[in-house]
Order: structure tokens, then sequence, then C-alpha cells
């Protein structure tokens, strides 16, 4: 910015995950870091250069940034990568998620866990609060609430408190989120899932049981009504037939019946 004003000309802060780690503008003429290894030498040298380069063919107010980090691969090797813009980066809307855990659906016997859950946002800065019957919850009440860096240059934060079978029936929990990248502020109800009838599932699981039970004693029956009539009942299976005496003697004569008719009609006239 130029002219005449308490605003420094150019200010420039480097952070890590979004904490201030080093500060410099034209008015203090120094570099203020926060490094245990102090300000690097080249660090001024290239912020100077990035300023002189706008400043010369721009005027106003504007913005340069850059964006670099470390990526470990699953093989071990290291990956650098780096994005820059200029007046602004792309912000990311946060994805809001409001969740029970704990116990059998949430209903242990000792309660659950109510959590907030505010995902995939950029820049870091969140404001996520847990309500009770409309009304923030006392901070001491909670865990979490530590913003932590997504793989891919986002961030997440969770709010969660732990609440009896007793304060799930009678108070209604929300969660609200604030962030740049919305106008609005984003409201999300904890909806409390309907308790399961345990006499219900007991007796839907003992009537699957039973019924499983007859299955298997007509299997069983019929296999050995089977076994017990044996193969002479089989027709068709070419099993042998049992025949009585008299049945013999008359295949038999049978049989002799045809072998003269066959004889007589060969013998020639």
């Amino acid at each position: 910015m130029m002219g005449h004003t308490h605003f420094p000309e150019y200010v420039v802060v480097m952070k890590v995950d979004d904490v201030v780690m080093e500060y410099y503008d034209s008015t203090l003429n120094k570099m203020v870091s926060h490094w245990h290894r102090g300000a690097a030498p080249d660090t001024l040298e290239f912020i100077e250069d990035k300023i002189t380069l706008i400043l010369n063919f721009y005027g106003g107010l504007h913005t340069y940034q850059r964006l670099a980090g470390c990526e470990l691969d699953d093989d071990g090797k290291e990956q650098f990568w780096d994005a820059t813009a200029y007046n602004g980066m792309e912000t990311e809307k946060p994805r809001v998620r409001v969740f029970s855990r704990g116990g059998r659906g949430g209903r242990g016997s000792r309660g659950a866990e109510v959590v907030c859950l505010a995902t995939g946002f950029y820049p870091r800065a969140v404001e996520v609060t847990l309500l009770r019957d409309g009304q923030p919850i006392p901070e001491q009440q909670l865990s979490g609430g530590t913003v932590l860096p997504n793989g891919d240059g986002t961030y997440q934060l969770r709010r969660s408190l732990t609440v009896s079978i007793q304060e799930q029936r009678e108070h209604q929990y929300s969660c609200t989120v604030s962030h740049s990248s919305m106008d609005n502020k984003l409201h999300m109800d904890w909806e409390l899932q309907p308790e399961l009838d345990a006499g219900l599932l007991a007796g839907t699981v003992m009537g699957a049981l039973l019924a499983l039970l007859i299955i298997i004693i007509v299997i069983f029956i019929w296999r050995r009504k089977r076994k017990m009539a044996g193969p002479g009942l089989d027709c068709g299976t070419g099993a042998a037939v049992k025949y009585s005496p008299a049945h013999r003697g008359a295949e038999r004569e049978g049989e002799g019946q045809s072998n003269t008719s066959s004889d007589s009609s060969s013998t020639p006239s």
C-alpha cells in the first residue's frame, strides 16, 4: 500500500500448518522468527524479490501467497510440492457431521459421546460450537478442539461431549460451525436413534431358530424313511425285481413256446 499511512507498505507472514512462524513488515524492517533455528538468511531475500516484483507492476493492496509442503509416499519416497497464488487462495467449505459413538447404537450403560466433526475446510481458522437445548455447552465439559491437518491441505476439528442415557432423552443436542468460506453459520442437529426392542429381537431370533430346527427334522425323517424302504421299490434305477417260483415257471414256459414257433417258421415247405 503506497502513500502516507501508519499501515506498513508491505507485510509478510510465514506459517506452518497455519501457525505463524515468521513475521516481517516494512515498518519493523526485520524478520521476527519463532523457529528454534532463527530466521533463514534466504527467506528475507526471497520475500524482497517477490515484493519488488509486485510493487513495480501494481499499485494498491495486493497479496502474494505461496503454499509448500513435503509428503512421504508409501514406498518411503519423499516428494516436495509448491503452489502459489496472487490476490488470494481458494477457500474450502467444511463438511459437518453430528453423530454418537459408544455403547450399543450410542446407548451403552455409561451413555455415549455426541461428536461434531468439521472437516475439509481451508483456511485453518474455524469455530465449532456444541449446544444443549440451543445453549452453548461450557468449554470445560467438552473434549477435542484441536485443529488437525488433512492429507489434502485442508483441516479438520471435532468437539465431543459425554452424555448419559437420561440426558439423551431429556435434551436436544446440536452443532454450529462458522468459517470464512460461508456467509452464515452452518447448523446441524443430532438425532437420537430409536431404541431397539430387546424382547422383539429375542422373539425374532427364537422364531428363526425354531423354523430352522423344523426344517432339519423334516429332512432327517424323509431321508430315514427313504433308506428304510430299500432299493427294490425304485423301478427307475435298473435294480433287480424279485419274482415268486410260479412267476419264474410261467416265464420259462413262455420262452419254450416262443422257441418252437420260431423253429416251425424257419422249416422249408
